[in-house]
């Protein structure tokens, strides 16, 4: 069986008929809401990863029970090396995000849950800043420069941007730096589509 993309995920999830419900409300689509949503995104993206020839080596492996490709998250340790193998691995996918309250503090609770380490650009002017448990804390820096900043210490960019591409917008302007600087970017729109440059 082949591994799942991002999108199966996301389809699998929605498929469920399940009952959701947070702060006493239902949720009626997992995949929009503001709690579950970017969650559900951040392992969409590790499926992707899984199926993206330049990361499968880190993230995937073989089960020890159906002899199948899998994904490393879903894999259970069999031995020093595979505990190794998945330091390694959260190492390469440390987080790193500007501290701002949205999504940046959405998707620092969900990555935090699961054991990723995360390193915190926080902004100078406090304004927007969320409160955040960081592992490592990066000197505060004016909003553009913070953004660069965190685009040149990642391989890859996840970014949520609120709205169409516009010229005066701190998040598009970070995408535009980071498809100069030629890094690979999910961008998860407003209605949940994923576009991948």
């Amino acid at each position: 069986m082949a591994l799942m993309t991002g999108q199966q995920y996301r389809d699998s999830i929605r498929d469920m008929k399940i009952n959701v419900y947070c702060f006493g409300k239902k949720i009626e689509n997992q995949l929009e809401h503001p709690i579950t949503g970017p969650a559900i995104e951040a392992v969409a993206l590790s499926y992707d990863l899984a199926n993206d020839p330049d990361y499968q080596d880190k993230i995937t492996t073989t089960s020890h029970i159906t002899g199948e490709h899998i994904n490393y998250f879903t894999h259970l340790y069999q031995n020093a090396g595979d505990f190794v193998k998945r330091l390694d691995l959260m190492r390469d996918l440390m987080r790193h995000h500007g501290m701002c309250v949205g999504s940046d503090k959405q998707a620092h609770d969900f990555v935090k849950s699961v054991g990723v380490k995360i390193v915190g650009h926080p902004p100078s002017f406090k304004k927007f800043m969320a409160e955040c448990e960081c592992d490592i804390f990066m000197k505060p820096n004016d909003y553009l420069q913070r953004n660069k900043n965190i685009v040149d210490e990642t391989d890859v960019m996840v970014a949520t941007p609120d709205t169409k591409e516009r010229v005066r917008s701190g998040t598009w302007s970070t995408i535009r730096y980071a498809r100069k600087q030629g890094k690979k970017i999910y961008i998860i729109h407003k209605n949940g589509r994923v576009s991948i440059e």
